[in-house]
């Protein structure tokens, strides 16, 4: 699986560069969009913390903080919960492809 297709995806629903995700930004765009990947990549992946956390440079608390965080913002915030969906069907269609390619079979996703 790529990280930098998810990254892509997220990063053009969100409306920043992938320059603005890499960097220590915390405008208000750049943080919501690396919540939401911190966020599908643990609840829709199942990866762990650390793995997600070493994948951006991040500790395992920093990446619980922000899906936590992006948790409380899609009950709170219809626009992030319409962009996190959108996102996330996105992101599903790579992640499915990706296995195939690899010749996994896979289900649910």
């Amino acid at each position: 699986m790529e990280i930098t297709s998810i990254d892509e995806i997220a990063c053009d629903i969100f409306g920043i560069t992938l320059e603005e995700l890499d960097a220590r930004s915390q405008k208000k765009e750049v943080t919501d969009c690396k919540f939401a990947i911190y966020y599908f990549r643990k609840k829709e992946l199942n990866l762990r913390l650390t793995t997600i956390g070493r994948m951006y440079g991040f500790s395992a608390s920093g990446v619980n903080y922000g899906v936590k965080a992006f948790e409380s913002m899609l009950l709170k915030h219809k626009s992030i919960r319409l962009r996190y969906n959108k996102f996330s069907k996105e992101s599903h269609i790579i992640v499915k492809r990706n296995l195939k390619e690899k010749g996994y079979k896979f289900r649910g996703l």
